[in-house]
């Protein structure tokens, strides 16, 4: 699907992860010294942020908020739509986007709606804000986007264990001035690459569930823990994020050369240095910025930019932003947005 939204803006973006952290390096005498050498080559984390026992997503989420409305001096209240993008809600129900609603102390008249995304959340979240106002019902939304997958993650499992980390981002959109060119699109015959197999009302949680099984690579997970066909996920990636930038570019009427940054969803080092090779992309213009994150799955994206920020990056230059996110679903979301007149912070720790 391909949608043009005009009469919007980024009002400012940033986000939070948990101050407690690990080396990859620390896994050596579990998975062996040459195993660990060849991740961290072919992802390129070298450090991931978990959160301790009690804290969500939305915790992490609500500390980017908070900071994101302090710095850009605006009254709570004059936000009249929140957005919570993520697979680790607070509880099944209610939705945890009316707890950060009264959390943040905004107004009790603003739509608080949940969306079920991982790593398309960012792009998905922008899309859903954007029709919000568009449609006359909001004039400012904040889109909080993060998860929590280390409690998704069996302690035993080597694909998974040593990559991905927790985080949890906050953007304000608001009316303005620019055009986002959105395209979108979801692959449901693949839903189950990337996904929790138990735990739903398909097939809720049992002694069996909870049951370890080792598979053909030796990772060990239950039927409650996140699993992922590696080789499938990036398949999809490598195939639909091409000609989905491509898309974007001809709706925006713009040649990469003219894109000043590619902000992609950070899922290993090895997928984004094949996608820069074969685009055509310096990485330069399309960074990695996972080594002290980790795969943060929906946070992926505007963390990247946190990160890029701390690095010294000049978003007053950054008029041409292609955001695109894939994963989980199978899904993808691509869109051209304009970040120079946007306050970025640098991510904090909490």
């Amino acid at each position: 699907m391909q949608v043009q939204l005009s009469g919007l803006h980024i009002g400012g973006i940033t986000a939070t992860i948990p101050k407690h952290s690990e080396s990859v390096d620390i896994f050596k005498d579990v998975f062996g010294e040459k195993k660990i050498k060849r991740i961290k080559k072919s992802t390129g984390v070298e450090v991931v942020h978990t959160v301790p026992k009690g804290v969500t997503a939305s915790d992490l989420c609500f500390d980017a908020a908070s900071r994101l409305i302090n710095e850009l001096d605006i009254a709570s209240d004059s936000i009249d739509g929140i957005l919570f993008v993520s697979f680790s809600p607070d509880y099944k129900a209610p939705a945890t986007s009316i707890i950060l609603q009264n959390r943040l102390n905004l107004n009790t008249e603003s739509v608080a709606m949940d969306i079920n995304y991982g790593c398309s959340a960012f792009v998905y979240g922008l899309y859903q804000a954007g029709l919000l106002i568009k449609a006359g019902g909001c004039k400012r939304v904040l889109l909080c986007t993060g998860d929590t997958q280390s409690k998704m993650i069996n302690e035993k499992d080597r694909a998974m264990k040593m990559i991905v980390g927790d985080a949890g981002t906050a953007t304000i959109i608001e009316e303005g001035q620019d055009t986002f060119n959105f395209y979108l699109k979801a692959i449901g015959a693949k839903y189950d690459k990337l996904i929790i197999p138990a735990g739903g009302y398909r097939q809720p949680c049992s002694e069996e569930t909870k049951k370890e099984i080792r598979d053909e690579d030796g990772n060990i997970r239950t039927a409650e823990n996140l699993y992922m066909n590696g080789m499938e996920v990036m398949k999809f990636a490598l195939t639909e994020v091409p000609p989905a930038v491509d898309k974007v570019l001809n709706m925006a009427v713009l040649k990469k050369a003219d894109i000043n940054l590619f902000a992609f969803h950070q899922p290993n080092k090895l997928i984004l240095d094949y996608l820069s090779n074969s685009m055509g992309i310096s990485s330069e213009k399309m960074p990695v910025g996972l080594q002290q994150t980790g795969n943060t799955g929906s946070a992926s994206i505007p963390l990247l930019l946190t990160v890029l920020k701390e690095r010294g990056f000049d978003f007053g230059k950054a008029e041409n932003v292609i955001a695109c996110g894939f994963g989980i679903g199978l899904s993808l979301g691509a869109v051209n947005i304009n970040l120079s007149n946007s306050v970025v912070l640098g991510y904090q720790e909490m």
